[in-house]
């Protein structure tokens, strides 16, 4: 009986030894995660894909003379029934209304068959020469959607405009992207070449905006002061998507809007921005005091601070 008691005694107290250790080792590991981040490799495609947009928005500022309050990226936009949201990548408040435009980097031969968008992208090797064929989803079709969903959730929030004054339109960014004549010749599609067209009809004249001041909306067929008000206001108001950088280079893309460790008033916060000590030693030390990496600081950026 003795010996039964003190065999249990002693599983006992092994089994607390080995998860101590084990806690330990889980703790040493997370303080080597936090001194030294691994790294992410930006993707090349990627990367590609964020300096055109990085580029098109400037150029929005530069040669189609808008302001920073007049454009709006990765709008999430609720459909009718308010159940789900679709991201449109730019949407432009200018005197002739509202530009709802979808970016697309697409590079190779867009064609269109039996009603059926196909894209046709080189795959070559050092030794074949191929080339990939794949369906994509109609993107005037979405972006007309998401156009009229915005329209109708504006309306909801009491900024009333006919839908005449909304233009969507896909801008295909990439040059290497050809497309066929009977894509091309699509209302809502901005071929490569027409991109700084697009960018430049944007910009308005003195004597337009003098003409536009002073002539009624009703009658001139432009947006009034109050209209582009009430729209830069509302359009303020939709959300983005939130997106969360790691020191290792990776970001992450999504809502994390009920994760409670970053809750906060997004109306009137832009970023938020967590640190803490990436020193080793002492990390090793407060893992042996049984301590896991902490937060060190946050710091919340307003608006104003930017």
């Amino acid at each position: 009986m003795k010996k039964r008691v003190i065999r249990s005694l002693y599983n006992f107290f092994c089994y607390q030894i080995h998860l101590k250790m084990f806690k330990f080792e889980s703790r040493l590991v997370q303080v080597q995660h936090a001194c030294g981040p691994t790294e992410f490799p930006e993707n090349e495609e990627n990367l590609f894909e964020l300096q055109a947009f990085q580029k098109f928005i400037l150029n929005l500022r530069l040669l189609g003379g808008l302001a920073k309050e007049a454009i709006f990226c990765n709008l999430r936009i609720p459909d009718q029934f308010e159940k789900s949201k679709e991201e449109i990548s730019v949407v432009v408040i200018t005197g002739k209304g509202i530009f709802c435009l979808d970016l697309r980097n697409w590079k190779g031969r867009l064609s269109l068959q039996d009603n059926c968008w196909l894209l046709q992208m080189p795959e070559s090797t050092e030794l074949i020469k191929n080339t990939s064929v794949r369906q994509v989803a109609d993107p005037v079709q979405r972006i007309k959607t998401k156009t009229l969903n915005l329209w109708n959730h504006l309306m909801k929030n009491g900024v009333c405009l006919h839908q005449s004054v909304f233009f969507p339109r896909v801008v295909f960014l990439n040059p290497t992207c050809e497309l066929d004549p009977e894509v091309s010749q699509i209302k809502e599609v901005i071929a490569p070449c027409s991109v700084e067209s697009l960018i430049c009809s944007f910009k308005e004249g003195f004597t337009s905006w003098i003409t536009s001041v002073f002539t009624p909306h009703w009658l001139s067929g432009h947006l009034s002061f109050r209209h582009i008000t009430d729209l830069t206001r509302a359009l303020g108001k939709i959300g983005t998507w939130d997106i969360l950088d790691l020191h290792g280079g990776q970001r992450l893309i999504g809502d994390y809007h009920g994760c409670l460790h970053i809750a906060l008033n997004r109306e009137e916060a832009d970023e938020l921005e967590f640190s803490h000590h990436r020193n080793l030693t002492a990390g090793y030390l407060w893992a042996l005091l049984g301590y896991s990496p902490q937060v060190h600081s946050i710091r919340l950026i307003i608006p104003d601070e930017k």
